[in-house]
């Protein structure tokens, strides 16, 4: 490039979709916003958990049928606890394993469950009143929060199952 300087850059042209970008679409049509009314959306099944917390979890789910119970779910989600014995002493350790996103999606969950009034930062206090410290509480609180999300993770999977009542449907 003769008679350019490596500071005049000219600047780039923005881009107008990301996956047309990527290749992965030929052309992708221009963003618009729903026409609805926002008070169509449902409430969330689970306090706490956002949009993005919930899109995270399905996401990483995906199909809730692989597991066959909701121990294996919370294994899944490293919820479980790992039983520890020494002697007389039974504790459990902190499962470092299992699916880090969706841990985080809970943990968060869990975090603003604490942080407001209601059924989360009930058990916590009990949980801590009984001895158990905040971090451990915390952790119980998370593995019942995976119970909640696998049963409705459940509960929607069998309802988009079934067949639809569509008048369409009903009329062929």
């Amino acid at each position: 490039m003769r008679g350019s300087s490596p500071c005049q850059v000219s600047p780039p042209t923005p881009p107008s979709c990301a996956a047309e970008r990527c290749g992965w679409l030929p052309k992708c049509g221009p963003i618009t916003r729903p026409s609805g009314p926002r008070s169509t959306r449902s409430r969330p099944v689970i306090p706490g958990c956002g949009v993005l917390g919930a899109a995270t979890i399905i996401g990483e789910a995906s199909d809730v049928h692989r597991f066959r119970s909701k121990a294996a779910f919370a294994r899944f989600t490293g919820t479980a606890p790992i039983p520890v014995w020494s002697g007389n002493s039974s504790r459990v350790r902190l499962n470092r394993g299992g699916n880090r996103r969706l841990n985080s999606a809970l943990h968060m969950i869990a975090v603003t469950q604490t942080r407001g009034v209601g059924p989360g930062k009930a058990y916590v206090d009990r949980l801590m009143a009984e001895g158990k410290t905040r971090t451990e509480a915390v952790r119980l609180l998370r593995r019942r929060i995976s119970d909640v999300v696998y049963r409705a993770l459940k509960r929607t999977d069998a309802t988009a199952s079934q067949p639809s009542q569509h008048k369409m449907a009903m009329a062929a």
